[in-house]
């Protein structure tokens, strides 16, 4: 009776990939012959949730295997990790004998930001941990970081640039192969302004082979690269989140991809320290009227707001300017709706709507589905979404309605 190693090599592989990590773990301890067919598959796709207390949590473990097997670090393609409830506090404890190894790693990679590193290690900051794993990971693929892991970036944009911008003599990875990078919007934390993070978000765009980033970005006045301007010819998906509206600058932030962009989130939130009991004026500048010629764009996700203004003052242009010829599909949300100085203006955007599909055929013949992401239905009367329905209906747009909680409550 032949056994399942006689098996064609591709069929063995077919069927241990459907198995879950603790059958693969499990493989692991049968056979040498088993064990070399199921380890690249126990590793290619770690997912490490840090519940906070003892015992230490799982990736010390993982990073001991990676340091003494370094083979095994080669097999790694994405790396995700969340945080659950930190029951003792958002720290990693690390014992004197694992400390001591741990360093070892940093001080071999003899990066310029070594000292930073080590010391925060020595604090326990969760960040430290990361770069570890990602400096033994080279052939890794997709990183995705949220909750906490997503709040504080410093070393992995020092990283970056020091891996990708500065010549400096050191064994970071070049991550040749790091295609997606999810640092998580959501995260409920709220960073104090002083913590700006722009220049170690933008890092991941001299990522050379990045394909798609979705990450917070501060937006100051004025937006300074870490180096050179990246041109990154691979991207095809970008979200961005700013709290300062100038669509001007946006546009241009997003022009050297426009090429190659395929789908955009631009969304809009307002938070404020929570010492302060008023929410700052916001005022928009500009127009987003440059994405007409982004030519490869057919997924479009925006505001409200960013298509028409806060109020009849702001004249922000049509939408038939302002869509690219290839848009397929639009969502429409109104995230900063409960803003004080905001001016319910559900008319003037179903207007917009209507004499952009008037001219349908002329500026977007591909386009055929539009959805509206509403945080409160009363925004929307009865009488407007009839309306609505029946402009979709006449014109062929497929329309979705998503109602849902506000993200923030102002009262």
């Amino acid at each position: 009776m032949k056994s399942l190693l006689d098996c064609p090599a591709e069929i063995v592989h077919s069927i241990l990939e459907c198995l879950p990590a603790a059958s693969l773990r499990d493989l692991c301890l049968v056979s040498r012959g088993l064990r070399e067919v199921a380890e690249p598959l126990l590793y290619a796709h770690l997912l490490l949730i840090w519940l906070g207390g003892d015992p230490p949590p799982s990736f010390i473990i993982l990073l001991q295997n990676l340091q003494r097997r370094p083979q095994l670090a080669k097999y790694v393609q994405s790396l995700s990790l969340a945080e659950g409830y930190t029951r003792n506090g958002w720290r990693i404890s690390v014992d004197s004998s694992e400390l001591a190894s741990l360093i070892a790693i940093i001080q071999d990679i003899n990066p310029p930001f070594r000292d930073l590193w080590i010391q925060e290690l020595r604090n326990g900051t969760p960040d430290a941990i990361v770069m570890l794993l990602l400096s033994l990971a080279p052939n890794i693929t997709d990183l995705r970081l949220t909750g906490k892991f997503s709040a504080d970036n410093r070393l992995l944009g020092r990283m970056l640039r020091a891996s990708l911008c500065q010549t400096v003599d050191c064994n970071l990875p070049r991550f040749q192969h790091l295609r997606q990078v999810l640092l998580d919007t959501q995260s409920s934390i709220i960073r104090h302004p002083e913590m700006q993070n722009t220049a170690d978000a933008l890092s991941l765009f001299y990522l050379p082979a990045v394909q798609s980033i979705t990450a917070n970005i501060d937006n100051p006045a004025i937006l300074v690269w870490p180096a050179h301007v990246p041109s990154p010819s691979n991207i095809t998906s970008n979200e961005t989140n700013n709290d300062i509206i100038n669509l001007d600058q946006i546009a241009e932030d997003l022009s050297f991809v426009k090429d190659t962009l395929e789908k955009l989130k631009i969304s809009g939130d307002v938070s404020s320290d929570p010492e302060l009991d008023d929410i700052p004026e916001l005022e928009i500048q500009g127009s987003l009227r440059p994405l007409s010629r982004f030519e490869k764009l057919h997924k479009l996700v925006i505001l409200q707001q960013f298509l028409i203004g806060f109020s009849p003052d702001d004249d922000l242009g049509s939408l038939k300017n302002l869509m690219p010829k290839n848009i397929h599909h639009l969502t429409i949300t109104d995230d900063m709706a409960l803003l004080e100085q905001n001016i319910l203006r559900n008319l003037d955007l179903f207007m917009l709507l209507r004499d952009w599909w008037t001219n349908l055929e002329t500026h977007t013949p591909y386009f055929h589905s539009l959805k509206l992401q509403i945080m409160n239905s009363d925004m929307w009367s009865a009488g407007r979404e009839h309306d609505l329905d029946a402009l979709c209906a006449q014109f062929g747009i497929r329309l979705a309605y998503r109602f849902q909680k506000p993200l923030l409550d102002f009262d």
